[in-house]
């Protein structure tokens, strides 16, 4: 052995205690490097989405809103839509075609 090869462990505690190479030294716990993946299809990992959160609020409207109407305002709008649609299918453009509305 070269004489720069040489290693000298001591311990923080007592730097005059020196300690036989090579050292054994056993493990005191394990490391985690990488986070746990969590489930997938969990409801906490989808509310954190934004897109799934939109998505959702999306169909909750999609399904009470229609029913959250009053049926008066239904058959109003529903007679505003078939009155536009008969101005429309009356100014023609000279299209040679016309929309029927059926009702």
């Amino acid at each position: 052995e070269d004489a720069g090869e040489r290693v000298r462990v001591s311990s923080n505690q007592d730097p005059n205690k020196m300690f036989r190479y090579p050292l054994k030294v056993k493990p005191a716990g394990t490391v985690s490097y990488f986070d746990q993946r969590s489930n997938f299809f969990s409801l906490s990992t989808l509310m954190k989405n934004p897109m799934y959160v939109i998505m959702g609020v999306t169909a909750l409207a999609a399904v009470f809103l229609p029913r959250m109407l009053d049926k008066d305002a239904l058959e109003e709008m529903q007679r505003e839509m078939a009155r536009m649609q008969d101005q429309r299918s009356g100014e023609g453009g000279g299209s040679g075609r016309q929309a029927q509305v059926t009702r």
